[in-house]
């Protein structure tokens, strides 16, 4: 993770995601040790990603993101497969 400046909380850490993580469209994600928090969709192609399909953001922004996916999911799922790496973002 870098640091970088964040339009809602200012100077901050910095975490690259795909636009599907951005944009709460993804159904699922992989947050990594590296900074990265990656659909499993973009995940499997992830060789192929360019610039256009990644943001930064930052990691009060992801535990939003992070916040919302879980909050759409049945209740009787379970979320240990749909947002793998969790701990890498220490939800609080």
């Amino acid at each position: 993770m870098k640091n970088g400046y964040c339009k809602t909380h200012g100077n901050v850490q910095l975490w690259v995601v795909c636009k599907h993580v951005f944009n709460d469209t993804a159904k699922n994600m992989v947050i990594s040790q590296d900074g990265e928090a990656l659909c499993f969709e973009c995940l499997g192609r992830v060789k192929s990603l360019v610039m256009d399909d990644l943001i930064t953001i930052c990691d009060s922004c992801l535990r939003t993101s992070v916040k919302r996916l879980i909050k759409k999911v049945d209740k009787d799922k379970d979320i240990r497969n749909l947002v793998i790496g969790l701990e890498n973002l220490y939800i609080t």
